[in-house]
């Protein structure tokens, strides 16, 4: 659900949807090219959100996105 203030919109994109995301961005369509894009995400999934900006002509001044974590495969337990 979105978090709204006048001029503000936040959205969280559950895990579970994280696949679509890098086939389309949808959260991100309806964004005009001059509205300010923050996105904070897996490390996976950073080059398929840039592009989607990129590639609908989004303003790079007007983005700002990140990887904080990355995936990694778990450790096998001790034993």
């Amino acid at each position: 659900m979105p978090s709204t203030s006048p001029g503000f919109t936040a959205r969280t994109i559950p895990t579970s949807a994280r696949d679509n995301l890098r086939e389309t961005p949808s959260p991100l369509e309806g964004v005009d090219a001059q509205t300010f894009v923050w996105v904070a995400c897996i490390k996976q999934d950073v080059r398929a959100v840039r592009s989607f900006l990129r590639d609908r002509g989004h303003n790079r001044k007007a983005m700002y996105v990140a990887w904080y974590w990355e995936k990694t495969e778990a450790a096998p337990a001790a034993g």
